[in-house]
C-alpha cells in the first residue's frame, strides 16, 4: 500500500509539473504572439523621408515620398500597410516605381518596425491609426482634393479594409493576401510551425485574446468589404499561399464586388517581389481608373 501511494504521488507530481510547464509555455508564446519580434526597416529609399504621425496618442512611424512636402504633390496618394511580423521595408521593391506617378505613405503597424506600441491588436487600433494617416495625407493638399488609395498586405490588408469604415476620404482599396479570419489563418500558421501546432498551442490563442481583449473570429475584413461594395476595390491572391486559401480571397472580393486577380507561383504576401511587373501593372491600372 505504501508503494502504491508513493507511485501515485510521483505520478500526480509529474502530471502537475507537465501541466504547469505547458501552461507556462503557452503564456510565453501568447506574449510573443501579441508582441512579435521587431525587424526595424532601416533607412527609407532615396526619394522618401522618414517621420511619424501622432495617432491616438501613439507615434506611428511612416515613410513619405518627398512630393508630399512640396507645394504641388501628385494627385493620388497610396497608403501602404505591411503584414504581421513585417515592416516598412516589406514594400521597398516597388516604392521607387510607385512614387513616379503617385505620392506614397508607408505605415509601420503597432508593435512592428520602430513603432513603440506595447503590443499589436491585430487590426483593431491599427485601423484607427491608418485612418489618422489618411487624414494627415489629405491635409497636405490644402485647397486640392487628393485621391486616397489603400494598399494592404496580409494583416495590413485586413487593417485597410477596416479603415474604410472609419474614414470617408478613401477612394479605393487593394488588399493583397488578406485573411478571411485571423482564426483560420492563425491556425494554418501554427500548423506550418509544426504538425499539430494549431491544436497543441490553442490555449496560447485564448490567452493572447484575453491579454488584448480581441476575438480572433472577428478579426475579419468581410463586413467592411460588404459595406464598401460598389466602390473601387481589388483583391489580389497569391496562387501558392498556404495561409490564405483561394476561396477565402474570392469571398472577400465577392463581398466587395471587387476585381479579383490571382498571381501565379506567388507565395503569401510575396507577389510584389516574385511577380513585380505584374503586380505593379495591376496597381497602376487600378489607380488610373480612380484618377
Amino acid at each position: 500500500m505504501i508503494y502504491k501511494h508513493h507511485y501515485l504521488r510521483k505520478f500526480l507530481n509529474t502530471t502537475f509539473l507537465i501541466v504547469s510547464l505547458y501552461v507556462l509555455l503557452n503564456n510565453i508564446i501568447a506574449k510573443n504572439y501579441i508582441i512579435p519580434d521587431r525587424y526595424p526597416s532601416g533607412l527609407p529609399p532615396e526619394n522618401y523621408l522618414s517621420t511619424f504621425i501622432d495617432c491616438n496618442g501613439q507615434k506611428t512611424p511612416i515613410w513619405i515620398s518627398k512630393g508630399l512636402c512640396s507645394n504641388y504633390p501628385k494627385k493620388s496618394v497610396f497608403i501602404l500597410v505591411h503584414g504581421y511580423k513585417g515592416n516598412r521595408a516589406h514594400w521597398k521593391e516597388i516604392l521607387d516605381e510607385l512614387s513616379i506617378k503617385h505620392e506614397v505613405v508607408v505605415v509601420a503597424l503597432r508593435a512592428h518596425d520602430t513603432n513603440s506600441a506595447a503590443h499589436t491588436t491585430f487590426s483593431t487600433k491599427e485601423a484607427s491609426d491608418v485612418s489618422k494617416v489618411i487624414d494627415w495625407a489629405y491635409a497636405q493638399y490644402q485647397d486640392r482634393t487628393p485621391k486616397i488609395i489603400l494598399l494592404g498586405s496580409s494583416l495590413g490588408g485586413v487593417t485597410s479594409w477596416k479603415a474604410t469604415e472609419l474614414n470617408s476620404k478613401v477612394d479605393g482599396i487593394i488588399s493583397d493576401s488578406a485573411f478571411l479570419t485571423l482564426t483560420l489563418s492563425g491556425d494554418r500558421w501554427l500548423e506550418g510551425t509544426f504538425y499539430g501546432g494549431s491544436i497543441i498551442l490553442k490555449p496560447m490563442v485564448w490567452i493572447a485574446e484575453n491579454l488584448i481583449n480581441v476575438d480572433t473570429d472577428k478579426m475579419s475584413p468581410i463586413d467592411s468589404a460588404r459595406k464598401w461594395a460598389g466602390k473601387p476595390a481589388m483583391v489580389i491572391h497569391c496562387e501558392k499561399d498556404n495561409i490564405v486559401y483561394h476561396e477565402e480571397s474570392k469571398q472577400i472580393a465577392d463581398a466587395a464586388n471587387a476585381e479579383f486577380h490571382v498571381i501565379k507561383s506567388a507565395y503569401h504576401a510575396k507577389a510584389h517581389r516574385s511577380n513585380k511587373k505584374e503586380y505593379l501593372n495591376l496597381v497602376e491600372s487600378f489607380a488610373e481608373k480612380i484618377n
